[in-house]
């Protein structure tokens, strides 16, 4: 199957499918590539397996599906995904007619689970977010049970330093997603983390002439993120041992 597309009109998505790939074998599908195109001309490149995909169509009661999917991609863009994360379904009610419900991605990934409990493995040579740049991203998603989404064994460079990360997201709340999170980086360029999280709000470090040095961290940090706004920096709760060098 080639040049159709996919349109998703609530998340405002809209991705060229340039290329779908696939076998099936009795019960079982071999996804041998799906290739999208994303509007800032980024490419993905997904494949793996679906096993057990004829339970989706029997519409059996307790699906024994299990998918393994390879996400590979040169450059992403988190503007291409935005409109899928930040959507929201207004319901209006009596008491409140500004009312918000459950973020729809939340819905999606229930049902993701429920129907195909996916294992991601990604792989993203270059990934930008706004005026951050993220490359060589490596990271494992799974779902522990249908309520918690585990990053696990994320790495990436940022700014030429190499930085792990671990992450939970708890998905069964309607408006807020609370988070936890392990941090560990090593002779991390000082000037970069400051500037990265704004100085840290001190006017003596952003009227410095110039910030110099290295230094590693061990963060274990948990907080939540607003599903309307973003990431609540003062829900911020934990520890961080840090060495300077």
């Amino acid at each position: 199957m080639q040049n159709t597309g996919i349109f998703f009109v609530p998340q405002a998505l809209n991705f060229s499918v340039a290329r779908i790939d696939l076998n099936v074998a009795q019960h079982d599908i071999t996804l041998n590539t799906l290739q999208l195109t994303l509007p800032s001309g980024g490419n993905i490149a997904l494949s793996g397996q679906v096993e057990n995909f004829m339970d989706i169509l029997a519409e059996k009661e307790t699906p024994l599906v299990q998918s393994f999917i390879r996400l590979r991609a040169s450059y992403l863009d988190y503007a291409d995904f935005s409109g899928l994360f930040s959507s929201f379904q207004k319901k209006e009610t009596p008491l409140d007619p500004t009312s918000t419900s459950r973020n729809q991605i939340k819905k999606s990934a229930l049902n993701l689970y429920l129907k195909f409990h996916p294992e991601l493995d990604i792989q993203i040579d270059s990934f930008r977010h706004k005026f951050t740049l993220l490359t060589d991203l490596r990271s494992k998603v799974v779902f522990q049970g249908s309520s918690l989404l585990e990053f696990a064994d994320m790495h990436f460079e940022y700014r030429g330093s190499p930085v792990q990360l671990n992450a939970n997201l708890s998905l069964d709340q309607d408006t807020i997603t609370p988070l936890s999170l392990n941090l560990l980086t090593e002779y991390f360029d000082l000037g970069t983390l400051v500037e990265t999280y704004n100085y840290f709000g001190l006017s003596a470090l952003q009227s410095a002439q110039k910030i110099a040095g290295k230094v590693s961290l061990n963060a274990n940090l948990t907080g939540q993120i607003n599903d309307a706004s973003g990431l609540d920096p003062k829900s911020l709760l934990g520890a961080v041992q840090f060495t300077l060098h």
